[in-house]
């Protein structure tokens, strides 16, 4: 049920809802939820509508190599793809980072791949001395 109210508001708001829509559609939310007795799903159906949208919208794609150079990332550009994370190419930011040694670590919105040689070092350490 609550996935519904979800995907009903989703739709209500459309893609390029105002402030003042949002606040109309989630007024109204209010009153259906009130009149059939379902007020505890309210922030449920938020957090579910929030999640949704993070989802939708584009990130920024944050790939950390040992240097920022464009012949760095063309090495590590196929095993980006095969991480199975959509992005845009040209949302691609590249970093600089020469602790992590090797690989390549990506962040696309919540999510991040790490394989770079200094978290496999650390993990290697890890085994050896527990």
């Amino acid at each position: 049920m609550k996935a519904q109210y979800v995907t009903a508001v989703l739709e209500l708001l459309g893609s390029d809802a105002s402030v003042s829509q949002t606040e109309e559609v989630i007024n109204k939310l209010k009153t259906v939820l009130q009149s059939r007795g379902h007020e505890r799903l309210l922030s449920g159906i938020l957090r579910g509508v929030v999640k949704r949208l993070a989802h939708r919208a584009p990130s920024e794609v944050i790939v950390t190599l040992t240097e920022a150079s464009d012949a760095e990332y063309k090495k590590y550009k196929e095993h980006i793809a095969a991480s199975g994370l959509q992005h845009d190419e040209s949302d691609v930011t590249l970093q600089a980072d020469p602790t992590i040694i090797g690989g390549f670590t990506l962040t696309v919105a919540d999510r991040m791949i790490d394989n770079s040689y200094k978290s496999r070092l650390l993990t290697l350490y890890r085994n050896i001395t527990t």
